[in-house]
């Protein structure tokens, strides 16, 4: 049967439209909220409800020491998870001598459903939560331990890198084109992953409004100078080991990166054992504590 030319036309368009079609249902399922319920997650928990700057409602805890003016540790989660995330770190941190804040971010747990963003918009919702700490502990230090999202949040934003005293960063992408491509070849393989991810990172300026290369924490590295440990996977592949060094490496105060062997990025962002609470610890007492109080 001959097809008129106008056929191969049409045919050809429908192709194009099926595609467009999916490439944005792959950009709509990257971006959807992910809602769950938290409930509680320790006795002296606060809970606290914070407005970002641009209104969205933001869940939080808030789980004090016993110093008053002890440093704060601000959690902030992963894709797909919630402040419930947590929960175990809350109580170390506590015996440890440090009081901890936990927060959804917009489109997670019981936060306002708003789409994701990579850690764009996000970064606003970890915003008000510093404000929030330093307008009720403005004499305390303030630490962050951000996993994947969380650490793009904590250095992604209109407003740069958080202003706090000191970062953990776990399994923390450099930047949104790296961050699809990686997953896209870890489940669809290399040639799947070259043609979609320009496709997906490009959906930025009409889902955010900013060009890609906005979203991107290795960007801003530069303009955070207090400590910070990166923490990477072996066997991270969403994340590679190379990725983290770069990350780690693109920050112009004191920087320390560990490479945990045989985990890869899920198990990375869960990790808590007894050596990663000891080095945590480490880590914020000499950051933190020994550093005063906030001038």
């Amino acid at each position: 049967m001959k097809i008129s030319k106008k056929g191969l036309i049409y045919f050809a368009l429908s192709g194009l439209l099926c595609g467009a079609g999916v490439i944005l249902l792959f950009g709509h399922m990257s971006t959807r909220p992910t809602p769950s319920n938290v409930g509680r997650m320790a006795a002296n928990e606060q809970e606290i409800a914070l407005t970002a700057e641009d209104g969205v409602r933001i869940s939080a805890s808030y789980f004090p020491a016993q110093q008053t003016d002890a440093p704060v540790i601000l959690l902030l989660h992963g894709n797909g998870a919630s402040r419930r995330q947590f929960t175990s770190h809350v109580a170390w941190l506590n015996r440890s001598g440090f009081s901890a804040m936990a927060i959804d971010f917009r489109g997670h747990g019981e936060s306002q459903l708003q789409p994701k963003s990579f850690g764009y918009f996000e970064s606003r919702d970890a915003e008000a939560a510093v404000r929030w700490i330093k307008q009720q502990q403005p004499q305390a230090k303030i630490g962050v331990i951000g996993v994947s999202l969380g650490g793009a949040a904590s250095l992604t934003g209109p407003n740069g890198p958080l202003p706090v005293d000191a970062m953990v960063l776990k399994a923390v992408y450099p930047d949104i084109d790296r961050a699809i491509r990686n997953r896209i070849a870890v489940h669809g393989g290399s040639i799947l992953s070259a043609l979609l991810t320009p496709l997906l990172t490009n959906q930025a300026y009409f889902r955010f409004g900013v060009a890609p290369d906005k979203v991107s924490p290795i960007k801003n590295a530069d303009r955070f100078d207090k400590p910070v440990l990166v923490i990477g996977g072996e066997k991270d592949s969403y994340t590679p080991v190379a990725e983290s060094e770069a990350l780690s490496n693109a920050f112009t105060g004191q920087s320390w990166l560990w490479i945990v062997g045989k985990l890869e990025h899920d198990q990375l962002s869960d990790l808590e054992d007894i050596v990663y609470q000891e080095r945590i610890v480490r880590f914020f007492n000499e950051s933190l504590k020994q550093a005063g109080t906030r001038k």
